[in-house]
């Protein structure tokens, strides 16, 4: 998870301390709790 934030959103894993993932929603925060990425990204890729 760490390497798609570096490639797809540009967050240095230096910067980024916190990944969470809740309810399919991808949140992730810096050292200081400050949020950097607040998004509903996360898909089932569950077949039905």
């Amino acid at each position: 998870m760490g390497e798609l934030l570096v490639e797809q959103r540009g967050i240095s894993l230096d910067t980024g301390g916190t990944i969470d993932i809740l309810g399919g929603k991808l949140l992730v925060y810096d050292h200081d709790s400050e949020l950097l990425v607040d998004e509903e990204s996360i898909t089932s890729t569950t077949p039905s």
